[in-house]
């Protein structure tokens, strides 16, 4: 008898088309969250350097594109600090080589986005579609030596005035960085 195989059974075989050396990597995280993406939305990597710190801000991703190539789902994501992009679909991969991995869900459903602009026309807002965010441990433990990846409302939410410390000591970095070069 034929059967349509379970979200987990596809999941397990899209791991099962990573190497070995990726295989035994993905299977050591453990937290899995789904957040919806679509044009100019902004995740937020960051380290905690101490139980109770404000985080440190590694770096923003901005998603660039949602496209469907070929059938199938492609997110496009803009690493703004080292300018290099991912182009996700549903295999698992390492996002802009952050040790996060991210993929696209096997049924996920893609829909179009419509936004009305200044003057309240209806305008084409692009493709809006699932991404599955795998970390080491949950974001929510605030747990050191972990690197995380959030939405920015989710950041924003998580840390409250710590995230708004947290940009301005990256700006400061930065304004260092650029002051050396």
């Amino acid at each position: 008898m034929t059967r349509f195989m379970t979200r987990e059974e596809i999941q397990e075989h899209l791991v099962d088309q990573l190497s070995w050396d990726e295989q035994e990597l993905y299977q050591q995280f453990i937290d899995l969250s789904l957040n919806r993406v679509f044009i100019g939305k902004i995740f937020v990597i960051y380290t905690l350097p101490m139980v109770g710190s404000v985080p440190d801000v590694i770096s923003n991703l901005r998603v660039t594109a949602v496209n469907i190539v070929e059938g199938d789902i492609v997110v496009s994501v803009l690493d703004l600090k080292t300018g290099a992009t991912s182009k996700i679909s549903y295999l698992p991969e390492l996002l802009c080589g952050y040790d996060i991995f991210a993929s696209v869900p096997s049924e996920c459903m893609v829909m179009k986005v419509f936004k009305k602009n200044g003057r309240g026309d209806v305008i084409d807002g692009g493709l809006t579609a699932g991404l599955l965010i795998r970390h080491r441990m949950k974001p929510e433990f605030k747990r050191t030596g972990f690197v995380y990846c959030l939405g920015l409302s989710d950041f924003k939410r998580m840390f409250g005035d710590d995230a708004r410390r947290a940009f301005e000591k990256l700006e400061m970095m930065v304004r260092l960085e650029e002051g050396e070069g």
